[in-house]
């Protein structure tokens, strides 16, 4: 559909941000208890047994008075139905909540607060919070009426990783929660402008928070009414994003695609232009409405049937604003218009004009390279070099293989990313993995002061699991003699040179689990020391009992 974009960007509020990336564990996937406790903390008056957190209710009736208990990733809400009366019986030192993660792969707790409640004097709830435990005490309270709530969050321990993409479906607290965070359809979106975007620049997608392979999307329920919001005009975004950020949503080092499923004047889309409009949200309100008749509403937009298809109004407008947020289109640019447009071409993802559609049939990404994609010039920035950008799948993988051949361990998420990235800025050359991989001191540390022989046979057993036959192991130590090789080539080339089983499928296992444990230190789990790398490929061989049994074995350390 041929539709044209009303560009609308207000003052956002000032939000720190670092270079570096806090990506949270969280409560999904982990099992969980909401027990009541009185008169103190230890003694159980309703036990809710357990529940492992994912995206419905987990505790629907605990409690005489069939109270509920919510949980998202970073908290939970108490929903009294039918109100509550508390005793009042004395002595107590503790009426109210015990919430407990149970033993698994959560790490320790690191904070807890109300963040939103209907309840009069909510402000004087005591929370507190153990390692596994939140505690909510009503001490001081009487009764709460029915429907009452609170909603607390719960701050887990940061991993570094690297800055990312986090996706919310939001809705108004007299907002219709459509189900869009939870039947695929924001999911799917979400894949589809990416893929679009690899589909542009050679393979590299933007990095969004996922779990178990899709998009991780968050839903938050906000605490005034969509005639609220809307009263904001163009600064509805502004507020939202406010609101996210009183509500500890926010982290610093990450940026948010809010999809925001409410009504909203006068335009579809708004987001942070830093420096200029400093902000981390970017925000798609679905239910955007014009008073020209002649344009339609937001909602006449289909959302991506499915993850490769052709990406629609809905999936463009939520990228351009992403860019917006990420702070493209930089002044410096030829072309740069309207803050952080450009006006060369109207396929473009970030043309707007005044007068002339946004053209989004046939959109390109930096219409000639020479705007805000791929420009190459040192004097302005480049999203292909920004860090919320992923490397391409070829140099990852390349990277990963360059770990085993050279260090005999996995990689790091963080060490991957910045040398895929080094990869793909040269043209995805070789030069500068075999160079300091190659004269690293941990490769150093792990073949100085062997013998020829000796080092090709560690080599060999390194990546192939077995000692070299005879004439590799003449070619490789005469190579060496003669100078006409360096042990950094050859510990590339034994294990390239890979081609045939079993000693091919030594590799791909060997790959194969590597790739699990950076995925899981990706998730958060610590990669420990580099022997512990080495030792979670050192049983890995042609069969495949081995790969599963490595595979167990990383989640048994890592706790799932």
């Amino acid at each position: 559909m041929m539709r044209s974009w009303t560009w609308t960007h207000a003052l956002s509020i000032a939000i720190g941000w670092i270079a570096a990336s806090n990506a949270l564990a969280g409560f999904l996937g982990n099992a969980v208890a909401a027990n009541y406790a009185w008169p103190d903390a230890g003694a159980l008056l309703y036990a809710s047994g357990s529940a492992v957190v994912g995206t419905g209710l987990e505790f629907p009736s605990v409690g005489g008075a069939n109270v509920t208990v919510d949980f998202s990733d970073t908290g939970f809400r108490i929903t009294y139905p039918n109100g509550w009366s508390f005793n009042t019986v004395t002595p107590k030192t503790f009426d109210g909540w015990v919430i407990s993660v149970l033993p698994g792969p959560a790490p320790e707790l690191k904070g807890a607060r109300v963040v939103g409640s209907n309840i009069p004097g909510s402000s004087s709830l005591q929370v507190t919070f153990d390692a596994s435990h939140v505690y909510v005490n009503h001490l001081g309270f009487s009764s709460f009426a029915a429907g009452s709530y609170i909603d607390i969050a719960v701050d887990w321990p940061a991993s570094p990783l690297l800055p990312s993409i986090s996706i919310i479906y939001g809705v108004a607290s007299d907002g219709i929660d459509r189900g869009l965070a939870t039947n695929g359809t924001l999911a799917t979106s979400v894949r589809s402008w990416n893929n679009w975007l690899r589909g542009q620049t050679g393979g590299r997608g933007l990095r969004v928070d996922s779990r178990n392979g899709l998009p991780d999307i968050t839903f938050v329920r906000f605490n005034q009414t969509e005639a609220a919001y809307e009263a904001n005009g163009v600064f509805i975004r502004d507020a939202l994003e406010a609101e996210l950020h009183a509500r500890g949503y926010l982290q610093s080092g990450k940026i948010y695609a809010l999809y925001y499923d409410g009504p909203a004047s006068e335009h579809c889309g708004g987001a942070s232009y830093p420096p200029l409009l400093p902000g981390q949200v970017g925000a798609f309100y679905l239910r955007g409405h014009f008073a020209n008749p002649a344009i339609p509403p937001c909602s006449s937009n289909p959302f991506a049937s499915n993850p490769t298809a052709t990406p629609g109004y809905i999936e463009l407008s939520m990228l351009h604003e992403i860019v917006h947020v990420l702070g493209y289109v930089p002044s410096c640019s030829p072309h740069q218009v309207l803050q952080g447009h450009v006006s060369d071409n109207q396929h473009d993802l970030m043309y707007a004009d005044p007068v002339k559609p946004w053209l989004i049939e046939d959109a390109v990404l930096d219409f000639n390279h020479d705007d805000y994609y791929g420009h190459g010039r040192a004097d302005c920035p480049d999203l292909a070099d920004d860090p919320f950008l992923l490397p391409s799948d070829y140099s990852l993988d390349y990277v990963q293989k360059a770990y085993v051949a050279y260090y005999g361990r996995p990689s790091d998420p963080a060490g991957q990313a910045y040398w895929a990235g080094r990869m793909d800025a040269e043209g995805q050359s070789l030069t500068a993995i075999i160079g300091a991989f190659g004269n690293s001191d941990e490769f150093n540390r792990r073949y100085g002061g062997l013998s020829y022989v000796a080092l090709v046979t560690k080599i060999y057993q390194q990546a192939l699991g077995r000692s070299p036959e005879q004439g590799g192991l003449d070619y490789y130590v005469g190579e060496l003699l003669a100078g006409r090789r360096t042990l950094q080539s050859i510990t590339l080339d034994v294990l390239n040179g890979a081609t045939t089983p079993p000693d091919s499928t030594v590799v791909a296992n060997k790959l194969d689990v590597a790739a699990y444990y950076t995925a899981k230190v990706a998730a958060g789990c610590p990669y420990g020391t580099e022997q512990d790398g080495v030792n979670a490929l050192s049983g890995v061989t042609a069969i495949a009992a081995t790969v599963t049994a490595a595979k167990a074995a990383i989640d048994s350390r890592c706790g799932s």
